[in-house]
């Protein structure tokens, strides 16, 4: 999961966030990447040299060429917006941010996603125990005016925290 490219007003961040930015850019950095695999560059040293000295040939005049080596480098290495890495390039990597560290309502979602089913289980056996039991319409009508002043206490929360 993408921690890069967060809010630009975000100014603080969960020590999780933190965590994950680091490792990421630490990964990168050590070993680069190799297209359509998930395994290091073996060529990401050569390529870091080549970033760090294409900016000086620029000061020697007539400016050299870049070597064959290096173009290959800055054509895999340097974002081009007219022609983007397809995703069969980058496999296995997610290319839309996601919040480690989600709140309020999207916390919520998180939760209502992961524990689906298992909700869904909940309510269904909550009921049968209730029809089975004998309480009838009367433990149903209390259940539900119950769930719904619990219901409106979490959203009180979610708006004023």
């Amino acid at each position: 999961m993408p921690s890069f490219s967060t809010p630009t007003f975000q100014l603080q961040y969960t020590p999780l966030h933190s965590r994950i930015f680091f490792d990421q850019a630490h990964n990168t950095t050590i070993n680069g990447f190799t297209p359509y695999a998930n395994t290091p560059d073996p060529n990401w040293g050569g390529c870091l040299q080549c970033a760090a000295i294409d900016r000086s040939r620029y000061k020697i005049t007539p400016s050299p060429p870049r070597s064959s080596f290096c173009s290959q480098c800055f054509l895999q290495y340097c974002y081009d917006p007219q022609n983007p890495p397809s995703s069969a390039e980058l496999p296995n990597r997610h290319l839309q941010f996601v919040d480690p560290d989600p709140v309020g309502l999207d916390q919520l979602e998180d939760f209502l996603d992961y524990s689906r089913y298992k909700l869904m289980g909940g309510f269904i056996g909550l009921f049968m125990f209730m029809f089975m039991s004998g309480f009838g319409l009367y433990v149903v009508f209390f259940y539900f005016a119950s769930l719904s002043l619990l219901l409106s206490l979490f959203l009180l929360l979610l708006v004023y925290c």
